[in-house]
């Protein structure tokens, strides 16, 4: 019963009236096509086969309404899984940007780790979603440890004039940070693509 409620296609006139409304569009698509385009204040949360509905779990509140934003024909394994960990409140799910007004529509830029070093991100702040066992393995200079299960209840100790240069291992944790941080109106906010292993990897 919950899964066919949750079953309703949401039109593009209903999208601009959710939007506007205290609700929780969550953007599953991996996170290559979410930093391409993505409706604005999406959360993205790739459905990866094992740590998605962990990740679900730490990031998204159960009270809330939701939206899921998913790829064509992907709904009904998605809110089954969603269904499965306690999440029963979907509006209802989104497989197509058409007719979206493109004012509701956003991106995420992404850099390769080559281009971290340009004289024009010097003043930029790099903020690493890793967890803390993975720093042995090193670090940006000067860059903020926040894993990425904290961030939201951490948020505020992010200055939301700064432009964030987000990290973490590969990438995956790294655009669903700039997902939160864009929802909580920080709006310069850069991924580095391949995470720091492509750091790691661009300097041998």
């Amino acid at each position: 019963l919950v899964i066919q409620k949750s079953l309703k296609e949401i039109s593009s006139n209903e999208v601009v009236n959710y939007i506007k409304g205290n609700i929780i569009f969550l953007d599953v698509r991996m996170p290559s096509s979410f930093e391409k385009i993505h409706i604005k204040n999406s959360i993205n949360i790739g459905k990866t086969p094992n740590s998605f509905a962990s990740w679900v779990g730490a990031l998204v509140p159960h009270d809330k309404k939701l939206i899921i934003v998913c790829d064509n024909k992907d709904e009904i394994e998605v809110i089954s899984r969603l269904a499965r960990i306690g999440y029963e409140n979907i509006c209802g799910f989104i497989s197509s940007f058409r007719n979206i007004p493109e004012m509701y529509m956003d991106s995420i830029k992404s850099i390769s780790a080559l281009e971290i070093s340009s004289k024009k991100y010097f003043n930029s702040k790099f903020l690493d979603v890793r967890n803390i066992s993975e720093l042995s393995s090193g670090s940006v200079n000067n860059s903020v440890n926040i894993p990425l299960n904290q961030l939201n209840s951490k948020i505020d100790t992010l200055d939301k004039n700064n432009e964030y240069i987000i990290y973490c291992a590969g990438g995956y944790r790294s655009v669903m940070a700039a997902s939160i941080l864009k929802k909580n109106n920080f709006n310069s906010v850069i991924n580095v693509s391949g995470g720091f292993n492509a750091i790691i990897a661009s300097l041998s």
